[in-house]
């Protein structure tokens, strides 16, 4: 699968601070992870990840936003549209 997004940070101390992750119910580590936004003055930037779910053992994933704000206290702000989790097709 294709995990695809836009991000747009508001804030510079925003940058890398958040991840969207699809994890398996029960597990610990996720399928895949991806940091969003890298510089504020750039408008909407694009991020994706590609993550492979297993064919058992894996009875439902979670699609989840995660903050990793540090050790200061800032405003951070981000936007995301066009999220999308799609197959992957191979040929």
């Amino acid at each position: 699968y294709r995990l695809t997004g836009l991000s747009y940070l508001e804030t510079q101390k925003a940058a890398g601070r958040f991840a969207w992750t699809v994890t398996c119910e029960g597990a610990d580590a996720p399928l895949g992870r991806v940091a969003t936004g890298i510089d504020h003055k750039s408008g909407w930037r694009p991020f994706a990840t590609t993550l492979q779910v297993p064919s058992t053992g894996c009875p439902a994933q979670y699609l989840t936003l995660k903050a990793e704000p540090g050790d200061t206290r800032d405003d951070l702000v981000v936007w995301y549209d066009g999220l999308s989790i799609r197959p992957i097709v191979l040929r």
